[in-house]
């Protein structure tokens, strides 16, 4: 589901940026490496976002005013502090549950891939536009939820949902932003997604800061729902893209990218092969040719659309009636 002028164009971007990720790579391995690759006031603005996210009840609050409180929360940006509270890996796992398994279908109803996205409100769904590309395969296209294992290993019962174009679908062309959202239909019964909650999208910048890692809930090859946790060092930000050094593989396009506080940052949408002589290289080194299939590419880096990109553009749109009210509940956040 990854097109190769989707890979090109990124690599192309990776390429013309080699001079400025060399100098933050650099930068982040000196003594206080992400204030030196970033400017201070995105530290600062980052270093804020972190001490509001810090979830408090009226008996800790006050908690906040304390100054260890605000030195943690700039040691947790500025020095990686991996020390987290608990309640982490349950604000993950809520996350992860508005994650969908994409079955990308043609007019005809033939099954010709597969994608991730996620849920941004109890109605919407947001994916790529090459995964999705227009209103006929978005309305053959389904999909499947939760698409994950239980606590034994055995896979969850999957629920099969519908996509309405008709009702929601705005694009933007892959040579663009590359994303997709449409309407995610009820079930015949009734049943509607919303039981499986949403990401809500942050318009504003200062979720995250060179040197940072993030995390991808994925649906690599269209298997069970993974995520890559940790060690996936954020390289670059610049424009409208983020470069990240993480684990995806096909199907992963229109996966989430998301900071420590579980907010979405980015959507991933392509790979940045190696390359040599202007060809792809394979993981063993040689030359990959397309019979081997994009699990055989040797990955180097990744794309994303950042956030706050998407919510500027759909803020944009000319919409009207049911369409403009879908789109609020969205950009409102």
């Amino acid at each position: 589901m990854l097109p190769p002028t989707v890979v090109e164009v990124t690599e192309g971007r990776y390429r013309d940026r080699a001079a400025e990720r060399s100098l933050t790579i650099k930068a982040l391995r000196t003594v206080g490496g992400i204030m030196n690759a970033n400017d201070a006031s995105t530290v600062q603005r980052r270093t804020r976002r972190v001490i509001a996210a810090v979830s408090v009840n009226p008996t800790t609050a006050t908690e906040l005013e304390k100054p260890k409180t605000r030195v943690s929360a700039l040691e947790r940006v500025v020095f990686g502090d991996d020390l987290m509270n608990i309640n982490y890996l349950g604000l993950g796992i809520k996350a992860s549950r508005p994650v969908a398994r994409i079955q990308v279908r043609d007019g005809s109803g033939t099954q010709i891939g597969w994608g991730s996205g996620f849920m941004i409100s109890d109605d919407l769904l947001l994916t790529n536009n090459h995964v999705l590309p227009d209103t006929t395969v978005a309305g053959a296209s389904r999909l499947q939820m939760p698409g994950e294992d239980d606590l034994d290993g055995n896979p969850i019962a999957v629920q099969v949902f519908n996509l309405d174009p008709g009702r929601f679908y705005v694009t933007s062309p892959e040579d663009k932003l590359d994303y997709t959202i449409v309407a995610v239909a009820p079930q015949a019964d009734g049943t509607t997604v919303s039981t499986y909650g949403f990401n809500r999208l942050v318009g504003a910048t200062g979720k995250l800061v060179k040197g940072e890692y993030v995390s991808i809930i994925q649906f690599p090859n269209g298997g069970q729902k993974q995520i890559a946790l940790r060690q996936n060092q954020v390289v670059d930000i610049f424009d409208t893209f983020i470069h990240y050094e993480t684990d995806t593989a096909p199907g992963s396009s229109g996966a989430p990218v998301l900071n420590d506080q579980w907010e979405v940052v980015a959507l991933h949408h392509s790979g940045v092969p190696e390359t040599r002589n202007g060809k792809w290289v394979n993981i063993d080194g040689g030359i990959w040719k397309e019979e081997e299939g994009e699990e055989r590419v040797h990955w180097i880096a990744n794309e994303g659309i950042r956030i706050s990109a998407i919510v500027a553009d759909l803020k944009k749109r000319p919409l009207q009636g049911e369409k403009a009210s879908l789109r609020k509940k969205v950009v409102s956040g």
